[in-house]
């Protein structure tokens, strides 16, 4: 028998301390499970070093020792290049389920609190024990740079196979392994930052520099007393403007070259323009909003004094559309009837607790978005929903029906997770839901329902129709529902 290969005391504790480790997890420490170890050292020591090796070397000395350097990753005695996880498949998450015990444990117990199915924490769990491999550092201490510098190279490695879909799996469990440590408190974020410039920062670019220079001084200080949304409109009627100026208008450097005749041409343009996501012509609303922005920007920076304004006024109230004032839509009784049959008999608890919100409050999808876990406030013996800051500017109480107090008891008590760095009162997947999740709820319980497609806001105009038909005032149920608009409703139903 072959003389045993003699390595330095470094190595020999290292190893030592592997056959440990193993003898506590009542594996096997034969002489081939110590050999394998034994060479792996002794192949380092003639190297100088792991990093020596090259790729394919250590994809080799990795193959031939696969037990003995899987337990050098997992406990961080040992890093290893993002390309070696693709060609060599280490099974790093169910090794470190042994070596690493206590941390798995923190992390199932996390996974429990998420209400995460185990296969899924398995998933993650094995990607982290990746990000472990790539950068040395213990799980329960990984933070956002190192976790952001795992992930781009492990995801890179696989889509670098160059196959159809390489990446993808890995890149969505890593997406859920960041939302999981974000809710135990290591990571900052519960999503990664885009990568992409904004577009209010690129989409100047194709804007002739003075007018963008003095657009954007303009929109600094509306952002002071205008809200976001409607910042972000003006943002980008004033780069739509300043970029059909550049490529239609070369002459037209600032406001002080504008005249009648470019603003003549741009609405004829914007009058056949397609929209973004419909591929139809622009409707009347958006347009008339487009030239009100540009009206308002123009008038502006005349008053405010700022360099080089427009000579003359260059848009009048007879440039904009007239808008069709339809009367607001609603439900008719029978439909409105159908369709929370659909939805109390739907087996999505958060799908029904969406339209009994919004059927029974008369909430905005935005509000009811940002409700929060305590909006639920008894006052006397009644119990109120609280509605956060919304479009006027206010927030007010409205009074709670029975029946969707106990769905909202049944939900957070039953279905929402506890313990997460969110107060937001509808979760789903452990991160706030979407507008379009909302939309889509709606859509689909209106359709089973048999009644077409039903939005958010035509629950709000019914439960203003129910109320005035009742003769129920409407400030005592909800805010914000004009007078007018029950009036125009009430029009139409004598």
């Amino acid at each position: 028998m072959p003389a045993a290969l003699a390595l330095s005391d470094p190595s020999t504790d290292l190893l030592e301390a592997y056959l440990s480790a193993m003898r506590g997890l009542d594996r096997k420490t034969g002489r081939s499970t110590t050999q394998e170890a034994r060479s792996f050292c002794a192949k380092l020591e003639r190297s100088g070093s792991w990093e020596q090796l090259s790729l394919a070397q250590q994809s080799d000395a990795i193959t031939k020792a696969r037990s003995f350097v899987s337990w050098l990753l997992v406990t961080g005695r040992l890093t290893i290049a993002a390309e070696l996880m693709t060609d060599v498949d280490l099974r790093l998450g169910v090794v470190a389920r042994g070596h690493r015990r206590e941390t798995y444990a923190w992390f199932v117990a996390a996974g429990e609190q998420l209400r995460l199915p185990p296969s899924d924490v398995a998933l993650q769990w094995n990607a982290l024990m990746k990000a472990t491999a790539i950068t040395g550092i213990s799980p329960d201490r990984l933070r956002d740079k190192d976790f952001e510098a795992a992930r781009e190279a492990i995801i890179g490695a696989y889509v670098n196979r160059g196959m159809p879909g390489s990446g993808r799996n890995m890149s969505a469990i890593f997406t859920r392994l960041r939302l999981t440590l974000f809710h135990c408190g290591q990571l900052n974020a519960p999503k990664r930052a885009s990568t992409k410039p904004l577009v209010a920062v690129s989409g100047w670019s194709e804007v002739p520099e003075p007018f963008a220079d003095t657009a954007r001084r303009y929109i600094a200080q509306v952002e002071l007393s205008l809200r976001p949304n409607t910042v972000k409109h003006i943002d980008h009627a004033l780069r739509e403007f300043g970029s059909w100026l550049g490529h239609n208008r070369p002459g037209v450097s600032s406001c002080a070259d504008l005249t009648r005749s470019d603003i003549e041409d741009y609405k004829s343009w914007i009058g056949a323009r397609n929209g973004r996501y419909t591929g139809k012509p622009l409707n009347r609303v958006s347009i008339k909003n487009r030239l009100i922005n540009l009206h308002c920007f123009f008038d502006r920076v005349t008053e405010w004094g700022y360099p080089n304004p427009p000579q003359r006024p260059l848009i009048f109230t007879g440039d904009l559309p007239i808008i069709d004032k339809p009367l607001p839509r609603f439900l008719d009784d029978a439909a409105a009837t159908k369709l929370m049959r659909t939805s109390r008999a739907d087996p999505d608890p958060l799908s029904r607790l969406i339209v009994e919100l919004l059927a029974r409050t008369g909430i905005r999808k935005g509000e009811l978005l940002a409700l929060i876990v305590d909006a639920v406030v008894q006052i006397g013996s009644a119990y109120w929903l609280r509605i956060p800051l919304g479009k006027l500017h206010n927030d007010r109480y409205i009074p709670l029906h029975p029946q969707l107090k106990d769905m909202l008891d049944d939900w957070i008590n039953q279905h929402r997770p506890t313990g997460l760095r969110s107060e937001r009162l509808l979760l789903e997947n452990n991160k706030p839901v979407s507008a379009l999740r909302v939309s889509t709820a709606l859509s689909r319980l209106s359709h089973e329902a048999g009644i077409g497609h039903v939005t958010p806001h035509q629950l709000r105009h019914t439960l203003a129709t129910q109320a005035k038909v009742r003769g129920i005032a409407s400030g005592a149920s909800f805010d914000g529902v004009e007078d007018r608009r029950c009036g125009r409703e009430l029009a139409v139903l004598d």
